[in-house]
């Protein structure tokens, strides 16, 4: 759901909005993370250094003494988690799909960063299990939702795809929809919700933006449309 806070435009999932424990949103493209807390009123929120290598790594962020950069530099992963106030878990996204999740219970988030890769390799699936590791976080307390990310009939993918989701168990799935030889539209979001369906998490529990990065490049940056060059859209979630 497209909101505005003071302004500045903001997509918020309901049933993460009715969390007052949170503050969540998926951005707009080329708007910095740092630019919507200060609006929420959390300017001082610690915002960990990330690289994403379209992976399955997830780490676990709690404060350090001092800057990030100096005490930890660049965490290479894709899914971040804490229970800690004022941490932020962000993702960077330009067509690939921003997950955030809210353990209701225990107070735990995450944020996953999930392209074809990362979805072959179920890294919302990984991110999960290692909050059940560490803080027993049962998938029936969660609460998911999923942002903007390319739409299904504009990603088109060949056999190298297909081979990395059959490999994973993955394909066939609805998720995948042939168009000809060796060529399938693939629907990244439709995956990574039955993922999170398969790892326990209720359907009436997991949000699904509808917009496709593809198709509205006003709000949003798409690398298939528009290369290398193209901007980011942020997403995150922080414990207030």
């Amino acid at each position: 759901m497209l909101i505005s806070v003071e302004s500045l435009p903001l997509i918020q999932a309901p049933l993460l909005q009715s969390e007052d424990w949170l503050i969540h949103g998926f951005g707009l493209k080329d708007t910095p993370v740092e630019r919507y807390l200060e609006t929420l009123g959390s300017p001082k929120a610690v915002i960990p250094k990330t690289k994403q290598t379209h992976g399955s790594h997830v780490h676990l962020l709690k404060k350090v003494n001092g800057p990030w950069s100096t005490v930890h530099g660049p965490l290479q992963g894709d899914a971040f988690l804490t229970d800690q106030p004022g941490i932020v878990c962000h993702v960077r996204t330009a067509d690939c799909v921003p997950l955030l999740l809210a353990d209701c219970k225990n107070h735990v988030i995450g944020a996953v960063h999930a392209g074809w890769r990362g979805t072959a390799q179920k890294v919302v699936v990984a991110a999960i299990e290692k909050m059940r590791e560490k803080w027993k976080t049962e998938p029936a307390d969660l609460k998911a939702a999923l942002g903007p990310a390319i739409g299904g009939h504009c990603y088109e993918v060949g056999a190298d795809v297909a081979g990395a989701f059959e490999k994973a168990g993955l394909h066939p799935g609805e998720w995948m929809e042939e168009i000809w030889n060796d060529r399938w539209y693939l629907d990244l979001a439709f995956a990574n919700f039955h993922l999170l369906q398969a790892a326990g998490v209720p359907k009436e529990k997991i949000y699904v933006s509808l917009a496709c990065t593809a198709c509205d490049l006003e709000k949003f940056a798409s690398y298939r449309k528009e290369g290398k060059g193209t901007g980011r859209q942020e997403s995150f979630i922080m414990i207030r």
